[in-house]
């Protein structure tokens, strides 16, 4: 899905973040053309809390959007961003209010604005410009690759983080005896 939202050469495409988000949900509405969110939500853009990498182009479409740095930051703090972070950051292009009502009222004027046809045909050309340029310097298909190969070695080494992060989760923070002797053993 990520993938196709990014390949759309025909279309605008607005993300509306009115409700918290983490991880890969994080992650996707940077996919966008633009990134909308309402104050008050607050995002954790990162996998890394249980030892996972991503799969969701991530490390194409954040560094993108904050720079190399400020994405290297996010993905290793693992700390939880305010929609005010967010927008300062430059993770969200529009910070809109936190009442839904409101919320709702200037996101139906956006996309009145947005989709007026001059604006709309320019933002489009431009679009289309910096994705094949984006292209040219590493291609979609290397990120991809190198994000799969990295999720491959948490989900099927035995002994990755993710394992014993996702014991953890699943008992409440204690990891039972016997599998912890049996995490010895295999160490």
């Amino acid at each position: 899905m990520v993938l196709e939202i990014i390949n759309s050469p025909n279309h605008l495409t607005i993300a509306a973040l009115r409700n918290n988000a983490g991880a890969g949900g994080a992650i996707l509405p940077l996919a966008c053309d633009r990134v909308v969110i309402r104050d008050g939500v607050v995002l954790n853009p990162h996998y890394d809390n249980m030892g996972l990498y991503g799969s969701e182009y991530w490390t194409y479409l954040l560094p993108k959007k904050v720079g190399s740095e400020l994405a290297f930051d996010l993905a290793s703090e693992c700390q939880p961003m305010l929609a005010v972070e967010a927008f300062n950051q430059g993770l969200a292009d529009t910070l809109f209010a936190e009442s839904w009502e409101e919320f709702h009222h200037q996101l139906f004027e956006l996309v009145e604005r947005v989709s007026d046809e001059s604006e709309y045909q320019d933002a489009l050309t431009i679009k289309r410009r910096e994705r094949a340029s984006d292209e040219l310097e590493k291609p979609l298909s290397e990120y991809r690759q190198q994000e799969l190969e990295k999720m491959h070695s948490t989900f099927y080494h035995p002994h990755s983080r993710y394992h014993r992060e996702r014991r953890a989760f699943v008992y409440k923070g204690k990891v039972p005896e016997h599998l912890l002797e049996k995490e010895k053993i295999l160490s």
